[in-house]
């Protein structure tokens, strides 16, 4: 390890700032799963006012759902590590800058490296919940589609039907050995 103060110097300010952007990709992340949430409860509130097709629709409520679980573990990952004020001043105040500068460098990679993995697995909480989100949404829209369908074709059904009675009345056509 060197003992150049202005070397340990420079070394805590770039993993310093290695320690910003990791929390700030943490604070994003927390924003993106919030995100999440709000659109998997308010899809699915709009899905319960459309009577979509059964099991469509249940198949989406399922993924909305679990795409809220998901959300929320990784929202509820805050394990973080950060460097402690009281344990730095108590163990090093009596010692030389280099000494601290060293001790605060060590410090700070393994809380990093601590950090960035709680972060690695919140990502990969908030990347389950959106694919599961964006199913829930193609489900949903599906469910709409097919139920909207099967009433197009009862209409449908029913103006064939209607036709052919009309047509019967028109014409005088019936059924065999009727009187028109």
């Amino acid at each position: 390890m060197p003992d150049d103060a202005d070397t340990l110097e420079q070394l805590n300010s770039e993993i310093a700032a290695a320690h910003e952007r990791l929390s700030d990709a943490l604070s994003s992340a927390d924003a993106k799963t919030v995100l999440v949430v709000g659109y998997a409860l308010a899809a699915a509130t709009f899905l319960a006012t459309q009577h979509p097709e059964e099991i469509l629709g249940a198949l989406a409520y399922l993924a909305f759902g679990l795409a809220v679980v998901s959300a929320i573990f990784a929202y509820a990952i805050r394990n973080y590590r950060e460097v402690e004020p009281r344990v730095l001043f108590n163990d090093y105040f009596d010692k030389d800058r280099a000494e601290l500068l060293r001790a605060l460098a060590a410090t700070r990679v393994q809380h990093y490296e601590h950090n960035r993995d709680l972060l690695n697995t919140k990502v990969a909480y908030w990347w389950r919940s959106l694919a599961l989100l964006l199913a829930g949404t193609a489900l949903m829209i599906s469910g709409i589609l097919v139920h909207t369908g099967s009433h197009d074709v009862k209409r449908a059904a029913g103006r064939v039907a209607a036709h052919h009675v009309v047509s019967r009345r028109v014409t005088g056509g019936g059924p065999a050995g009727s009187a028109s």
